[in-house]
């Protein structure tokens, strides 16, 4: 079971590699869980948005661009518009999900936290 919880469509892979992957970030300590709660309400929102059984060969640039308008006007929660860097943020996420290996870019751009451990 994947740790989308809504939806039992077409995303489940998208959106639950990347979070497993995420949680994986989690549990050595490269991100909080804070982060991973973030990319958890993210990924539900794009699903909701977009609809979940839609095949990802069906997306288009202005998908991208009106769940961008909808996080300015009301945000994740439906009730405030996000502000440059939350919006910056959930940006990063909805395009995480679509490499086709997130932790392949790892070696080439350490996290900041990565660095300070270990440079």
């Amino acid at each position: 079971m994947g740790l989308l919880r809504a939806h039992h469509g077409l995303w489940d892979s998208y959106a639950n590699r990347y979070l497993t992957y995420q949680m994986g970030r989690v549990l050595t300590g490269e991100i909080t869980p804070r982060w991973l709660e973030d990319c958890l309400r993210t990924a539900e929102h794009f699903v909701k948005l977009i609809g979940a059984n839609r095949p990802v060969s069906d997306l288009l640039p202005d998908d991208f661009c009106r769940y961008r308008q909808a996080l300015l006007r009301r945000g994740l929660s439906g009730r405030k518009g996000l502000g440059v860097h939350a919006l910056d943020r959930s940006v990063v996420v909805v395009r995480a999900m679509f490499l086709p290996c997130p932790h392949a870019l790892d070696s080439f751009q350490p996290g900041i936290r990565w660095n300070r451990r270990h440079g």
